[in-house]
């Protein structure tokens, strides 16, 4: 047997994304530390707590809604708190593309400084998750995440809607560019 880890039975991973994120893009510019990353943490929990949706992200997890209220309060506390821009935008909610096509644009934008992606993604093993993708290694996504998944084979995803085939699938809608500006 083995002990659970955080994140692991709890449905906080559109947070941890978002702090996640906003560190990477932040790079040089702002190093969070430690105790940093705990009061947007802590904050984002309080928002949650604040606006009656910690019970639907505990038993449900992040809608992409929510997940569009969750970064603009963290884009109102990065200003306020460090006087840190945070910009978001969701890429190719309607627009058609292969796996390969989404794969190379955030490969593409991720080599731009300052900056990051979030995505959410399904499969068998971890089941519905926002995550962060830290580049392309040729047909992988390599991640930065809160579960200690390490990559998304992409010639293994799809853009359709999760069935339970043995690929990753990605919500086309909900991949979103973050780029910080200080």
């Amino acid at each position: 047997m083995k002990a659970y880890y955080q994140g692991q039975i709890d449905y906080f991973c559109a947070i941890y994304a978002i702090i996640n994120s906003t560190r990477i893009a932040a790079g040089s510019t702002h190093k969070f530390t430690y105790n940093q990353s705990v009061k947007i943490f802590q904050h984002l929990i309080q928002f949650l707590y604040d606006n009656d949706k910690f019970l639907d992200v505990l038993y449900h997890g992040t809608s992409m809604d929510l997940m569009n209220n969750l970064l603009q309060e963290t884009k109102k506390y990065l200003l306020e708190t460090y006087d840190i821009h945070l910009h978001f935008k969701r890429i190719i909610s309607y627009k058609k593309s292969s796996v390969s096509q989404l794969g190379n644009y955030i490969s593409e934008y991720l080599k731009r400084p300052h900056t990051s992606c979030i995505i959410r993604m399904n499969n068998k093993e971890i089941g519905d998750h926002w995550t962060v993708v830290q580049n392309r290694k040729l047909t992988f996504l390599k991640l930065f995440d809160s579960y200690f998944y390490e990559q998304i084979d992409l010639s293994k995803s799809t853009l359709r809607p999760y069935k339970s085939d043995g690929l990753n699938h990605i919500v086309r809608k909900n991949v979103i560019l973050i780029k910080v500006l200080d």
